[in-house]
């Protein structure tokens, strides 16, 4: 998520999620601009060993996905494409991407302006 948390980006979001939730599951939104998250070393260690060198918030965010059902990202959309502290994410992703994980990824990178 955006770090407006009541910009457009959190607005789209929060409409998919209410869809969601109304069909009795859960979720969770995690604010990538809050986390502690540095940029992938590109070290390829964790292709061995399906861990990240690196120890930050990317652990816990690890297990989440990999727990998780679906996975959506949502991002504002900076000069023609998601932010970024998004790239950030996606790049970290790396670590665990020969998981099923990237199969349940969606993208919700378009920006919508929302009539109040």
């Amino acid at each position: 998520m955006n770090a407006r948390k009541n910009g457009n980006t959190a607005r789209l979001a929060n409409a998919f999620i209410k869809s969601i939730e109304e069909n009795r599951y859960t979720t969770e939104k995690v604010y990538v601009n809050y986390q502690n998250i540095k940029p992938c070393l590109g070290c390829n260690v964790c292709q061995k060993t399906k861990q990240c060198v690196q120890k930050d918030d990317m652990q816990a965010i690890y297990s989440k996905m990999l727990e998780a059902k679906v996975i959506v990202f949502a991002s504002p959309v900076y000069f023609y494409t998601f932010n970024g502290l998004m790239k950030l994410l996606i790049d970290r992703i790396f670590a665990i991407e020969k998981t099923d994980v990237i199969e349940k990824a969606y993208h919700m990178t378009k920006e919508i302006k929302i009539n109040e």
